[in-house]
């Protein structure tokens, strides 16, 4: 016989009473008994997307053009190619720099170029910004224009949200040690910016065995492809905490290693009910 537990979570009524911080408590606790297991699963799950792809990780720019080095700064957010070359253009008109930046929308690619008729040459230097708008970081001469290598990911650190309960071991497997072994799904970013993530799996769900035997209470840890945490302005979700008996044979398995565990004494064979205990057979 299966029990299943359902646990409906709202993170404003989180235990912390901290926006970066979702502790959640059991009442009552979720009990396992020896002779049991747990699966638990994420049925559902829903927040706003409000997670910028420019931040203090990638918003500079480093440029020359007959001067010193300018290092250009933009603002974090959530923006499109063309807000991205609007920012940029508006600090090269600021620093006297004659460039333009152009976003090329039928072929998701930016392009940089000199806007004076001179023979001075140009750089573009390495930075976290021209990394990922994928411009080589080179000298450029005054009629090149430097154009990005391949399509740049806008979005490439926020693709999906990982899931996790850092105070509850599953048989999560990860190919990546930046990833918490305790993740129980991975929730796919397909809504756009302002709009509500929902994720609700139709197929079958990927359960997860829990090896604790009592849960009292527990945290939801929400991370981001490049594994900074996200803290949502607010989110609700359902997980669901299956428990059922152990097949026979795994019952069978665990009173043998009770038995050894506990270090029985020793009585002779002829004395034993059912032999030696190191002698079990399943």
């Amino acid at each position: 016989m299966e029990e299943q537990i359902n646990v409906f979570l709202d993170s404003n009524n989180s235990e912390s009473g901290d926006a970066k911080r979702f502790e959640f408590q059991c009442n009552p606790p979720i009990q396992v008994g020896n002779d049991e297991i747990c699966d638990v699963y994420v049925a559902n799950f829903s927040c706003l997307n409000n997670i910028w792809n420019i931040d203090d990780s990638n918003n500079v720019f480093s440029v020359s053009h007959g001067s010193a080095q300018k290092n250009l700064v933009i603002s974090s957010g959530y923006f499109s190619g063309a807000d991205i070359s609007s920012k940029l253009n508006k600090l090269f008109s600021a620093e006297n720099l004659h460039l333009s930046c152009m976003w090329l929308e039928s072929q998701l690619k930016f392009t940089i170029q000199s806007t004076h008729d001179d023979s001075l040459t140009y750089r573009v230097y390495e930075t976290n910004l021209s990394n990922l708008m994928k411009l080589e970081g080179r000298i450029y001469t005054h009629d090149e224009i430097a154009t990005s290598y391949v399509q740049p990911d806008l979005n490439e650190g926020s693709h999906s949200i990982l899931f996790s309960i850092p105070e509850i071991t599953t048989n999560s497997r990860v190919s990546n040690s930046s990833v918490p072994r305790s993740t129980l799904c991975k929730i796919p970013l397909t809504a756009s910016y302002g709009n509500y993530i929902l994720y609700q799996p139709q197929t079958l769900v990927s359960k997860h065995l829990v090896k604790e035997k009592v849960i009292n209470n527990f945290t939801i840890k929400l991370h981001l492809d490049n594994y900074t945490e996200h803290f949502p302005s607010r989110f609700h979700a359902q997980l669901v905490f299956t428990i059922k008996k152990k097949p026979l044979n795994q019952q069978a398995m665990n009173a043998l290693e009770n038995a050894i565990r506990n270090n029985l004494p020793s009585r002779p064979a002829s004395e034993q009910p059912f032999g030696n205990p190191c002698h079990f057979k399943i």
